[in-house]
């Protein structure tokens, strides 16, 4: 992989130092990651919920995971258990903090911070909370510090962001959208667009064909226009914001604790082989197979109008951003009365969520959810529920059926106001999943 000059880069004014760019060494780990690298310690105690291949859900209290599936406990004591072929993923009910946190003052000038706490972000998805060590190789390697892998050396053609966190400074770890060049963000919320050659302190950074020093102590972000691949089957996401690929994932439940073993066998991926021990409370989430799971947050609405007879409508809210959240889980609200469309993929199966009258709303709220599938064109009607008070919720599961050759299928929701009319009619989609069919085999080459 090449972190190649953006377009409108000119070759004839590159410093010298890009002549390095083409040649990188692979991403590399120094040190020992086997053993070592966090505690088996934690306790056996948090909930997950659990998601199965056919999209329904459980709240689990996670006793065992292994190669023949999962063992849990529910809330009234009861043993479950997930078989391996039927479990599609886990995540925590609890609000993800910001893996770099925000601050609200401004650096002072002279501010000397060599070693900013971050995340840096890779083109292959993983991610890793830590700590800028510094650069080598003439800015072309940057050196980071995880807490959890240790020593690492990242080439420049590997990364996606480096998001730092200076003594006061605002920091975000938004993703950037796609672009023809490299960004740095500053401290006081200027850009700069061009080509980063070197990520050592000062950053350099080409800006018109001319080479720019920025020290480090006034970045806030460097986003690269490195091209993202897809994710990996398998992913881990941590609560300190760092994410892992895996190929293996067990997890041992004794009295106190409960330890979860992940691994990736050595050369799959840009990231070498490694085995970590850790405490089962610091997994946030894992997704098994991350190509039949897609969130419904995470598509852009087709259509948004108010009910009949109501001339507006507010938008949507999502309860958080999908780019960066584990497997893009975010709840929507639908604020009032209305009706909002989504096109869903070709590929899309199945579609599960939980329809919620929130409990702010319930003195008042009174109201008719209708959810319909429009499948060949043929709108089908999937669920039809009044929620109030003494129904606030219900289950929505249905499959999705895509007629060969026919439309995209769509997803219509409609909420109409109740026996009180419009008043408190807010609804809350709670992480509305879709599961996706395998995608076809690749076209063999002519």
């Amino acid at each position: 992989m090449t972190h190649a000059r953006p377009d409108n880069v000119s070759p004839s004014v590159r410093p010298p130092t890009a002549a390095l760019r083409p040649s990188r060494s692979p991403l590399a780990v120094v040190g020992t990651m086997v053993g070592g690298v966090g505690v088996a310690v934690g306790q056996a105690g948090d909930a997950r919920i659990i998601v199965s291949t056919d999209l329904t859900r459980s709240t689990l209290v996670v006793q065992r995971i292994d190669a023949e599936g999962l063992q849990g406990l529910a809330p009234d004591g009861t043993a479950h258990r997930v078989p391996r072929d039927q479990l599609l993923a886990i995540f925590s009910p609890r609000t993800l903090p910001a893996p770099v946190p925000t601050g609200s003052e401004l650096l002072q000038p002279g501010a000397d911070d060599p070693s900013p706490e971050g995340l840096v972000t890779l083109v292959t998805r993983s991610a890793f909370n830590g700590r800028y060590a510094g650069a080598s190789d003439q800015g072309q390697i940057l050196l980071w510090e995880s807490p959890l892998l240790g020593p690492l050396r990242l080439p420049l053609d590997a990364l996606a962001s480096v998001a730092l966190r200076h003594a006061g400074a605002e920091t975000s770890t938004t993703p950037a959208p796609a672009r023809a060049s490299d960004r740095l963000t500053l401290v006081n919320g200027d850009v700069l667009d061009g080509f980063i050659n070197a990520m050592s302190d000062p950053v350099v950074i080409e800006v018109g064909g001319k080479p720019r020093t920025v020290p480090l102590s006034r970045v806030r972000e460097a986003s690269f226009a490195n091209p993202a691949t897809p994710w990996p089957r398998s992913c881990v996401w941590l609560d300190d914001g760092t994410i892992l690929p895996f190929d293996a994932i067990e997890s041992d439940a004794g009295p106190r604790s409960t330890t979860m073993l992940v691994t990736r066998a050595e050369g799959s991926g840009p990231l070498p082989g490694f085995a970590l021990k850790m405490p089962f409370a610091q997994i946030h989430a894992a997704a098994f197979d991350m190509g039949m799971l897609q969130t419904l947050a995470s598509i852009a609405p087709a259509r948004q109008a108010p009910s009949e007879g109501r001339g507006w409508a507010p938008p949507i809210e999502l309860s958080a951003d999908p780019t960066t959240t584990p497997m893009g889980l975010a709840d929507i609200t639908l604020p009032g009365p209305m009706t909002v469309e989504w096109v869903l993929p070709r590929r899309a199966a199945r579609f599960a969520a939980y329809a919620e009258l929130p409990t702010t709303s319930r003195v008042w709220g009174d109201c008719v959810l209708v959810v319909e599938l429009i499948e060949g064109g043929a709108a089908r009607v999937v669920t039809r529920q009044r929620l109030h008070e003494g129904s606030p919720g219900v289950e929505i599961n249905t499959e999705i059926s895509v007629p060969r050759g026919g439309p995209e299928p769509r997803l219509r929701v409609t909420i109409d106001p109740g026996e009180r009319g419009p008043i408190q009619d807010r609804v809350v989609l709670h992480t509305p999943l879709l599961l996706l069919s395998p995608a076809p085999p690749a076209a063999a080459p002519r």
